[in-house]
């Protein structure tokens, strides 16, 4: 008989993923998941590769923070991540190669380990069924019971206690690779804004500031979709380039701006 690799719970031979703790069996589908490319013909014609690149380089205080017990709570958080942004974008059945392109994105610019990111594709992509009718009951359960098991883990529950404010800038970033996620197909649907008020409800996350992270990613979209514009039209070559800088300018802008509200969430 063949045993989990991770908690030692017995498998059967033709599982494919552990059934206590979801971790896949063998390495083969892991490996095949992580040699996949995207294609680069889809990838450039993105309306906005602008925001796409920055919004992803946004940190999201999992290595940066200067308080030991919030950098721990937001290690213990890490792995758990993937989960949250895969089930995102399994919301509404398609999983776009922008999607997916973001989603990678923010993997790696906030740290989530290669293995985690597979791990998670590999146990949704099993677990999540592709009816319409069933899916988002199912990803409703994944959520509460992610959101429960966040709650529970000790070094979370030890620090929401102690320095409730300390988590917010940490969920505070979560919420916006979200949103970021969201609008990697352009426009955000009303399941997907669903999903992140249920996560930003279980976290006493501020409800302005959560709108006002809205508002910025519609003003990015709307500064990016004018330089695509701008690049098309007939204007003289000095003219579309003073005003291709202004509007890089402007996008520059919005990422300061949003960086420091999730860097002040919390704080009186």
């Amino acid at each position: 008989m063949k045993f989990c690799t991770q908690c030692g719970h017995p498998l059967g031979d033709r599982d494919r993923f552990c059934a206590a703790c979801g971790t896949p069996v063998t390495e083969s589908k892991a490996e095949e998941a992580s040699s996949q490319k995207e294609n680069p013909s889809q990838t450039q014609e993105k309306i906005h590769p602008e925001p796409i690149e920055k919004i992803a380089n946004v940190k999201s205080f999992f290595t940066d923070s200067s308080d030991f017990d919030t950098w721990c709570c937001a290690s213990a958080l890490l792995p758990i991540t993937p989960t949250l942004y895969y089930m995102f974008i399994m919301l509404d059945g398609k999983k776009t190669p922008e999607e997916k392109n973001k989603f990678k994105k923010i993997c790696e610019s906030t740290g989530v380990s290669e293995q985690d990111r597979i791990n998670a594709i590999l146990y949704y992509d099993d677990h999540i069924t592709a009816d319409d009718t069933n899916r988002l009951p199912q990803i409703a359960v994944a959520l509460r019971e992610l959101i429960a098991k966040i709650q529970s883990d000790p070094g979370v529950r030890h620090q929401a206690e102690s320095h409730p404010n300390n988590l917010l800038p940490i969920y505070g970033a979560i919420l916006w690779n979200l949103i970021d996620l969201g609008y990697s197909d352009t426009e955000i649907c009303d399941e997907e804004k669903g999903f992140i008020s249920i996560l930003a409800e279980a976290w006493n996350f501020p409800k302005a500031d959560l709108l006002q992270m809205y508002d910025t990613a519609e003003t990015l979209m709307d500064l990016s979709r004018k330089k695509v514009w701008l690049k098309q039209t007939d204007l003289p070559y000095d003219v579309i380039t003073k005003k291709v800088e202004k509007l890089d300018r402007d996008i520059d802008h919005q990422f300061t701006s949003i960086k420091l509200l999730i860097a002040e969430t919390g704080i009186a």
